[in-house]
């Protein structure tokens, strides 16, 4: 049985490691075991070619979340995977909404997220 989704959004972010780029779109979704980032891969691995769409799926138990901030309008969550200390950076999808918007949104996904740690 699927866990119930207590905050959902629509996302777009730019995530970056060595040795490439890419852009993705896709929903970040809350339970009350974990934060899931179900997410569309319009990736640019080292070059400015599009490959296609590839969907991914990070699942992060949030008794492994770490830190939850943000810079600027964008969310910042570090999670420990195994032995190593990761960092994901999530932009909600902006389309018709203001940076005041966006910077509330991610203010109140840290509260909720720092609430379930506890």
């Amino acid at each position: 049985m699927e866990e119930e989704i207590i905050k959902e959004d629509i996302i777009h972010f730019r995530g970056w490691g060595k040795p490439y780029i890419s852009t993705a779109y896709g929903y970040l979704k809350l339970t009350k075991e974990k934060l899931i980032l179900d997410y569309y891969l319009l990736g640019i691995p080292g070059i400015k070619k599009v490959y296609g769409i590839g969907k991914r799926r990070i699942e992060i138990p949030i008794k492994d979340i770490k830190d939850v901030n943000k810079f600027l309008d964008v969310l910042v969550i570090s999670y420990q995977n195994n032995s190593e200390t990761k960092k994901v950076y999530i932009g909600f999808w902006r389309a018709f909404k203001t940076g005041i918007y966006t910077l509330k949104l991610c203010n109140e996904w840290i509260e909720t997220i720092n609430k379930l740690k506890q």
